[in-house]
């Protein structure tokens, strides 16, 4: 009977194994922009080594062919290459349409467009475009970096910049005047055009902001100035228009 026993336990003990599991490899995505390599990861975190890095972004400079490690946090490490630099760059012209430009490149059958931020591309705001690309013109000024792509790689990066387009007049209120009533004032306005709420200032101090044509405030002891505000839907104000309150 104990050999039976030792039998089954030894029988048991051969058959239970560990459940091992092969890490997944890491996920990733390997931009050859000219003579710079971006490494992003697309789910897990990674360390790629002898890159420098940017908030998520994994980075070097080489115009040469070569090979690098990933190493995932979660995951196994993978060897990944690259080859050399792509040293052209693509020919443009920027024509003026008013409130857009029209960009015209050429060289390359099609191209990337990134926003250009701090000296560098923004490249998680990647766009693949076409040979004649429209971009709306902002209130601000905005600068662009083209690339041409060829295969897996994109050629040296040209920038331009758009000008802004000009800031528009707001239209000040009409008829502004107060009414007093016990010891509250209420100041009271008409408007025609499109807004988003109007703002009320005290001198330089802004007491608040309303959409209607009203707005009521404790009735002051000395003189004061109060002005309204429109501000529309882009965030844009009028230059204000001003009533002066006298007891």
């Amino acid at each position: 009977m104990v050999y039976v026993l030792v039998f089954f336990l030894l029988l048991f003990s051969c058959g239970i194994k560990a459940d091992t599991q092969v890490l997944p490899l890491p996920e990733t995505e390997v931009r050859r922009i000219g003579n710079k390599v971006y490494v992003l990861s697309l789910k897990d975190q990674i360390v790629v080594e002898n890159f420098q890095k940017r908030e998520n972004i994994f980075y070097t400079e080489s115009s040469n062919a070569f090979c690098f490690k990933v190493k995932g946090v979660n995951t196994r490490s993978k060897k990944q290459c690259v080859e050399e630099a792509l040293m052209q760059t693509p020919k443009f012209v920027v024509r003026d349409l008013g409130d857009k430009i029209l960009l015209e490149a050429s060289g390359f059958d099609t191209f990337a467009l990134y926003p250009y931020l701090d000296g560098d591309l923004d490249i998680l705001n990647r766009k693949q475009i076409p040979k004649e690309y429209e971009i709306s013109k902002d209130y601000s000024k905005k600068c662009y970096a083209l690339t041409g792509v060829a295969g897996n790689r994109e050629s040296l990066p040209v920038t331009f910049c758009i000008d802004a387009k000009p800031i528009p007049r707001v239209e000040d209120v009409d008829a502004l005047e107060y009414r007093v009533v016990n010891d509250r004032l209420f100041l009271i306005w008409s408007y025609r055009e499109d807004y988003e709420s109007f703002v009320i200032y005290q001198g330089d101090k802004i007491l608040g902001q309303t959409k209607g044509f009203l707005f009521e405030v404790q009735k002051p002891s000395s003189e004061v100035k109060f002005t309204v505000r429109v501000k529309t839907k882009e965030g844009f104000l009028s230059g204000g228009r001003s009533i002066t309150y006298s007891p």
